[in-house]
């Protein structure tokens, strides 16, 4: 991942095999945010999609705290899903997982 700043706002682009699942998944390897103070703030809404009358959307979120040259936070993946029942898992469908990293030396 790259994050790139600029001011309060925040690009990250996720490259190698993670990004290409992120393009398979949501069409883009691209989130956006903010920055305010040791938090940063990422989101990448996907492409549109539907089944039978299901009409919905995928979303990444990432919330990272910045300390020193740590980064820990968490990822949040869910659908944005309209009420039909052909919408399956989707209606329900939330996971989060535990992130950790290291920066690397400026």
């Amino acid at each position: 991942m790259t994050i790139t700043q600029s001011g309060s706002t925040v690009t990250a682009d996720i490259g190698g095999a993670a990004g290409v699942v992120l393009n398979v998944l949501l069409g883009t390897s691209r989130l956006t945010g903010v920055v305010s103070g040791s938090e940063v703030d990422l989101h990448a809404d996907g492409r549109p999609g539907s089944e039978g009358a299901c009409a919905y959307t995928g979303a990444l979120d990432i919330r990272l705290r910045v300390t020193g040259d740590t980064l820990t936070g968490a990822t949040h993946w869910n659908f944005d899903a309209n009420a039909s029942p052909d919408c399956g898992y989707r209606a329900t469908c939330d996971s989060t997982q535990a992130v950790n990293g290291a920066r690397p030396p400026r």
